[in-house]
């Protein structure tokens, strides 16, 4: 490895000083070069040739060669040198496309940055790709990119944190459209999150009321509770009923803590669902933080129609107040309230 080295370096200090005594003989002192497959051999022979202004390599043969070599940073340096150098012998558009074949998203996206570069086919690459980083930051960086064609892109990703990013940073992007692509998702947690993110990065133009009714549509209760307990001006009432509607007696239970909502209705939708776990966390919850409006004795009626031992068991056991004979006399089958 030493003495190619030595060898490669003995070449550069021939040609830097000009020692070569013909075309023919700088042509075969570039082909031992290329022959060595070293990416930064060749693109520092091409650095010399523009610099030296020398006359007998053969850039195309360069060109290839970097592209062969297969470092798509030596690449990227290779068309940048030569762009920035005003050098014509260069098909940038050539590496361009080699850049494009490696996947790489991040020379992708420098590659739009030099000048001449291809951008709608830059453009059309990373989209193809899918990575939403740099959709976004092409997006938000890159002069002449078409922004509604990377703003349908970065939707499609459903990707929250970058959507936001790209409806927030992005000039030209379309607050409206990106609403109504989070909406078509029909996910209830894109919706949410789409929303919690929007207000955390001060986005203006959101309209609230719709997202309201598009989460409310999925018919999601984690999220719609997660909707009404956490978005100031949240319609409390419309995002109770529809809890309610889903009969789920945990978000039911957990709408409990939303400031403002209807005690008697949840307590009713509760003791609908016949489900004695939840009606003993409620009782538990109002007596551990003092909560008021809320019928124990109707909840001890319920809880002991559901017939489920275990918990008519622990309300016996740990309700203040618990009917104990009422209890026990209405457990029919289970053995488990002998142990009172």
């Amino acid at each position: 490895m030493a003495s190619e080295e030595t060898r490669i370096q003995e070449i550069f200090n021939y040609i830097r000083e000009k020692k070569y005594n013909s075309k023919e003989e700088l042509s075969k002192l570039e082909d031992e070069i290329i022959m060595t497959g070293d990416a930064q051999y060749i693109y520092e022979l091409m650095r010399d040739v523009i610099r030296l202004n020398l006359d007998g390599i053969n850039i195309s043969k360069l060109e290839d060669a970097i592209i062969k070599a297969g470092d798509v940073g030596y690449m990227y340096r290779f068309a940048g040198y030569a762009v920035d150098s005003k050098f014509k012998g260069v098909n940038i558009w050539k590496i361009e496309d080699a850049i494009i074949k490696t996947g790489n998203v991040e020379y992708i996206y420098y590659f739009a940055g030099i000048t001449g570069a291809n951008i709608a086919k830059l453009e059309d690459a990373l989209i193809e790709i899918g990575n939403v980083e740099y959709i976004y930051y092409f997006a938000k960086s890159v002069k002449g990119s078409n922004i509604e064609k990377l703003e349908n892109a970065i939707i499609a990703t459903k990707n929250i944190e970058y959507i936001c990013k790209f409806a927030r940073y992005v000039k030209g992007s379309n607050i409206e459209k990106i609403e109504d692509g989070i909406i078509k998702t029909e996910d209830a947690r894109c919706i949410y999150e789409f929303v919690i993110s929007t207000i955390g990065l001060h986005i203006k133009g959101i309209n609230m009321l719709k997202l309201e009714d598009a989460i409310i549509a999925t018919g999601n209760a984690e999220y719609i509770y997660k909707f009404a307990r956490n978005i100031a001006g949240a319609n409390i009432a419309k995002l109770e009923d529809t809890i309610i509607a889903t009969g789920n007696a945990q978000y039911i239970y957990y709408f409990f803590r939303v400031a403002g909502a209807n005690i008697t209705k949840l307590e009713e939708a509760l003791l609908k669902t016949g489900n004695a776990k939840y009606m003993y966390f409620l009782v538990g919850y109002i007596e551990d933080s003092k909560f008021e409006g809320i019928n124990i004795a109707k909840l001890e009626d319920a809880i002991i129609a559901t017939g489920d031992a275990e918990y008519i068991y622990w309300f016996a056991c740990n309700v203040d107040g618990a009917n104990i004979a009422k209890l026990i006399n209405d457990e029919r089958d289970s053995k488990v309230l002998k142990k009172l």
